[in-house]
């Protein structure tokens, strides 16, 4: 999708050297990227504490197996 943003000039060169980009566009985009991935992490962070996450994997290969050995 194409967007027409009004960007600093001195902003937008600091973005690009900042970043292994080959255009203003790819460094925008991948800027942008890299604040979503920030800000999912930092959201996952505030959620610390508040959930209590039980690590099933173990059971769901055991179920899985049995289930594949009764399929055979």
């Amino acid at each position: 999708m194409r967007t027409t943003l009004d960007i600093p000039s001195k902003t937008l060169a600091e973005l690009k050297k900042a970043l292994p980009a080959r255009s203003q566009a790819e460094a925008v985009r991948l800027a942008l990227a890299e604040f979503v991935r920030q800000h999912k992490r930092d959201r996952l962070r505030q959620l610390r504490g508040r959930l209590q996450i039980r690590d099933v994997g173990r059971e769901m290969e055991r179920a899985e197996l049995a289930d594949a050995r009764r399929h055979r």
